[in-house]
């Protein structure tokens, strides 16, 4: 209880640290979904490049691997069926001990892919009942020696699946690019397509599908650049390839994410200096946007410069709602753009990701942690306010009084509003939704203050689904 007790403390300083500026919806403290057996010592998550965390209407599929006291890797899967309130039991998807490693999962038509990679090669299995049971693995190619590490990428719309890895064709060679599709859901694959380029020495490979659409990007070690090709055909024939970036700075930690036309791709520039002995670590966001199929990019600053203290492994995450983008990085950043990416208004709350995904407007995490740590944030990360009433403003369509307030609060809209209908949501300082309710332009609405425990609170009117307005109130 003590332990519990300290965390809310902790909890309430960091909201109270953002009064008088714009505020961001809370995310809710993490939850473990692995349920680590006996003999498990680690687990395992894999890079941004591609995705262990998906989201299917109000279904959620993650998975992962977890190392046993004898050293074999084991993938698992855990799923929820009610946007991430409760878990299912996790389920072992590999059953004999093998290295599993780095596990990756989409879906298409009826089933579940994941694909994951041991020192053999990249392995793919499929679920038809929603991740209960999966097929026996099946490699999908084999390497020479131990070049798979988190290579590999999964994407899949209807019966198309696409896998793209790498792969040292010749001993002591260039570490090359390769698709593999299929057209029946992961019941047979075509024959490997190279997709590098001559010369390229390849680390990060990342897919993704955009309506008939498909982009596979990859990572150059050699020159240090992201690269793109795109594909109408479900991955039959590609492009001719684009640089997406060749800043000599840039990491390979990238991914991207497809709409139509479309193309995102958030980038890392990553500084290392050594003075004196000692290490300075340093990282910058960008994204790199095309709106011509990735024929051309442009890119825009995210992020200012920021230190970082640990090497630059981890994940740097996106997702697309209409104009709204988020992006999350395994190091704690987070950052919105309400404008379709042309401006970021910097840094909005703090939480560690290293997979992200969207069901409407909540935004799913998975992590490592005490295991795998499951969270969410119910409001999309948007702002809880944007100024603090004391009263009465004129310039707002809605007008909020008395505040702070010990009994009633009266939510009043000006005259021209009357005759529309709105929502109105009373929020906690926990981004927990205390009161909803329909609201009529022509008549003030009624909140007692007394339902509630004293403290902060927040309002939002919606119209048509938009949020129109939002504010503090304070409950004494």
């Amino acid at each position: 209880m003590k332990l519990k007790f300290v965390t809310a403390i902790i909890y309430f300083t960091c909201s109270v640290f953002y009064l008088g500026q714009t505020a961001y919806a809370q995310w809710e403290l993490p939850k473990a979904i692995d349920g680590q057996s006996a003999g498990t010592i680690a687990c395992m998550l894999g890079t941004s490049h591609a995705s262990s965390l998906i989201a299917n209407g109000s279904k959620l599929y993650a998975t992962w691997s977890e190392q046993d006291n004898f050293g074999h890797h084991w993938v698992y899967t855990n799923s929820s069926n009610d946007s991430g309130t409760t878990w299912s039991t996790p389920v072992k998807v590999t059953d004999t001990p093998m290295v599993g490693k780095l596990p990756y999962i989409a879906s298409s038509g009826s089933r579940l892919h994941i694909i994951f990679y041991n020192y053999q090669g990249t392995l793919h299995t499929y679920s038809t009942n929603g991740g209960q049971t999966w097929s026996t693995p099946t490699f999908i190619d084999t390497s020479l020696g131990s070049q798979y590490f988190s290579c590999s990428s999964i994407a899949a719309s209807g019966s198309n699946v696409l896998i793209a890895y790498s792969r040292m064709t010749d001993v002591g060679g260039p570490i090359k690019g390769f698709i593999r599709r299929s057209t029946n859901e992961g019941d047979s694959w075509s024959a490997p397509i190279e997709i590098s380029e001559a010369g390229d020495s390849i680390n990060h490979t990342s897919l993704a599908i955009g309506g008939a659409n498909t982009y596979c990007a990859w990572f150059d070690k050699k020159g240090r650049r992201i690269k793109i090709r795109h594909s109408s055909d479900f991955g039959a024939t590609w492009g001719n390839a684009t640089t997406v970036s060749s800043d000599p700075t840039t990491a390979d930690n990238f991914m991207i994410s497809a709409n139509g036309n479309n193309v995102d791709i958030p980038i890392v520039h990553a500084t290392y200096q050594y003075i004196g002995g000692a290490s300075y670590n340093w990282e910058q966001i960008f994204i790199a946007q095309s709106s011509d199929l990735g024929a051309s990019f442009s890119i825009k600053q995210v992020s200012m410069m920021y230190q970082f203290y640990y090497s630059s492994f981890g994940a740097v995450n996106l997702v697309r709602d209409g104009n709204r983008i988020h992006i999350l990085t395994y190091k704690g950043k987070a950052y919105r753009s309400d404008d379709g990416g042309t401006t970021w208004p910097g840094e909005i709350g703090n939480m560690s990701c290293m997979h992200v995904a969207r069901t409407g407007e909540i935004l799913h995490t998975i992590n490592i942690g005490s295991g795998v740590m499951y969270s969410r944030n119910l409001h999309g990360n948007r702002p809880l306010y944007t100024s603090v009433h004391s009263g009465v403003n004129t310039q707002l369509p809605m007008q909020v009084y008395p505040n702070p307030s010990s009994g009633s609060i009266f939510f009043n809209l000006k005259k021209e509003a009357e005759n529309n209908i709105y929502e109105l949501r009373i929020i906690n300082a926990l981004g927990q939704e205390v009161s909803t309710n329909t609201i009529h332009g022509n008549t003030p609405f009624e909140f007692d203050s007394r339902t509630v425990s004293p403290g902060i609170y927040f309002y939002l009117l919606k119209y048509n689904g938009e949020d129109i307005q939002s504010g503090k109130i304070l409950v004494n």
